[in-house]
């Protein structure tokens, strides 16, 4: 028997919601191990039903090709997020849940805002910790605290006492007992010393992403 029209998300079948939500749970990893996502009262799964829905009941009605948007910022910016709803994508179409959304990027970029929108992303990167250790004093210090809190797409930890966890340790003065990766900033970061503080968070990150 062919798939009967729908109206509603409930009529997806029990079978296919069960083995998404397991594929869905063993897509999201940290440090390469499944990250136990707690869905119980996740929007998350409403949003879900719909979008597959669509192409459960219906795949050949949706059209791609007038959406041509490059997705690498995603990649970029939320590698973990972004690779885990491809391992997600992958599976559905390799076990015929799906059909034809691997390349499907309408799909892919639905399927990005749900997760960016109702996943803690920052529980999936690498923790990057960030000793603030600046001479004039605990004031100034809040001050570049508060721009570190207001950079998207990572995960920091800041701390003031340099310790063996520190990734980064942040000054204006170098101590000889700082043997991890430092920055001297001798007045307030700009533009340029911002990105040359982006570019060794997503160095630090990729290197703990292959331990």
């Amino acid at each position: 028997m062919g798939k009967e029209p729908h109206q509603k998300s409930n009529l997806l079948p029990d079978d296919f919601k069960t083995r998404v939500l397991e594929i869905l749970q063993s897509s999201f990893r940290k440090h390469h191990e499944p990250l136990q996502l707690n869905l119980s009262d996740s929007p998350i799964l409403g949003k879900l039903w719909k979008l597959c829905q669509r192409y459960y009941y219906d795949d050949n009605i949706v059209l791609d090709g007038f959406f041509s948007t490059n997705l690498s910022v995603f990649e970029e910016n939320y590698y973990e997020l972004y690779q885990g709803c491809l391992r997600f994508i992958n599976t559905l179409e390799d076990e015929q849940l799906l059909k034809k959304v691997r390349h499907h990027k309408t799909f892919i970029m639905e399927l990005i805002m749900i997760a960016l929108n109702n996943l803690d992303f920052k529980m999936l990167v690498p923790k990057t910790t960030v000793t603030v250790n600046f001479s004039l004093g605990m004031s100034y210090n809040r001050f570049i605290e508060s721009n570190l809190h207001a950079l998207p797409f990572n995960n920091i930890q800041i701390n003031n006492r340099y310790s063996a966890e520190t990734d980064i340790y942040l000054s204006d003065v170098l101590s000889r007992q700082v043997s991890s990766d430092y920055i001297i900033w001798n007045s307030p970061p700009n533009a340029v010393d911002w990105e040359v503080f982006g570019n060794l968070v997503a160095r630090i990150k990729e290197a703990k992403r292959c331990d």
